[in-house]
């Protein structure tokens, strides 16, 4: 087992940059709920920079000690925090940062803080949401560790304790995965599919067009065309949206609002005060130069709707 530099927080970050994580696998193979495989391309490509942790990061981060108080409480096991970056061979593309090592085992303690419980099992069992077993194999593929305790506060209330014991068939699939994703994607400059990737990544994969207008390909088409039906369908309801909104300000009236059952609809007067930069920077004779000084330029690039002209083949 490789112990990787991760000193300070910009280090782990940078260390972590060069490896797929166990972390990453979920998003690569379209299993993580809240990022996609382009989100994991433009982060090890350097596109999106390092942002400070969420809250849900830190929240998670600041209760993994009592977390472990319940969990050795609850098992009788002792852990050892980890805070190194690890993988099982030199050349090896995958890479984790356990959360606790198991002490006098060879298995690891995985802290996690959840707002919703639905999605995992039975207090006791290996049923944990699909991403997180992904995430457990991906660290035994990168330690060697032969099991994963999944430690779970649920609900602010519930806590739950699972254990993911090593699956050698699922280790080494994510282990090609991991290969397969450097050396095809990263390696290569050469972006993957979105899937379920967040516009943020999606736009600083792409952020300026470079190619003129091109003849999109079946399966390109084929999301064209569910676009357009999905377009239409939007602009029939918000048709009928509006119509409803206009029928129901008829019978409110002069009244605040209306209550129906459990509905509440509420039509009152907002006001709102704006600053007219321009003519205040005007009446104020402000220089050009320093006006240009504090104006900032922002770039996008927006998806458009049309229909293709008659002669644009020709």
């Amino acid at each position: 087992m490789v112990r990787l530099e991760s000193g300070t927080r910009e280090q782990w970050l940078e260390t972590r940059n060069k490896f797929v994580t166990a972390t990453d696998l979920a998003a690569i193979v379209g299993a993580d709920p809240w990022r996609g495989p382009m989100d994991v391309y433009a982060d090890k490509a350097g596109l999106l920079g390092h942002e400070p942790p969420s809250l849900p990061m830190r929240v998670g981060t600041a209760l993994e000690g009592l977390i472990a108080e319940l969990y050795e409480a609850r098992t009788e096991n002792k852990v050892m925090a980890n805070g190194l970056t690890l993988c099982h061979q030199p050349d090896s593309r995958l890479a984790a940062t356990p959360d606790f090592w198991i002490v006098g085992d060879n298995a690891l303690m995985e802290s996690k803080v959840y707002g919703n419980g639905t999605s995992w099992g039975e207090d006791g069992s290996d049923d944990v949401p699909v991403h997180i077993a992904i995430q457990c194999h991906g660290q035994m593929a990168a330690t060697g560790a032969v099991r994963v305790d999944v430690a779970v506060l649920l609900e602010r209330t519930q806590f739950r304790v699972f254990s993911v014991e090593r699956d050698e068939e699922m280790v080494h699939a994510l282990e090609q995965i991991a290969e397969q994703f450097w050396g095809g994607f990263v390696e290569k400059s050469l972006p993957p599919a979105p899937g379920d990737s967040t516009a943020k990544s999606i736009f600083a994969t792409f952020p300026v067009a470079r190619r003129p207008l091109a003849e999109a390909t079946p399966e390109q088409g084929f999301v064209i065309a569910s676009l357009a039906e999905v377009r239409a369908e939007l602009s029939a309801l918000e048709e009928c949206k509006e119509a409803l909104e206009k029928q129901l300000k008829g019978y409110i009236g002069d009244a605040e609002g209306l209550e129906w059952e459990k509905w509440k609809v509420t039509w009152k007067n907002q006001s709102r005060k704006t600053v007219e930069w321009e003519r205040l920077a005007v009446e104020l004779q402000v220089p050009k130069a320093l006006i240009e000084r504090f104006t900032k330029k922002t770039e996008m690039r927006v998806l458009r709707w049309g229909q293709v002209s008659s002669n644009w083949r020709k």
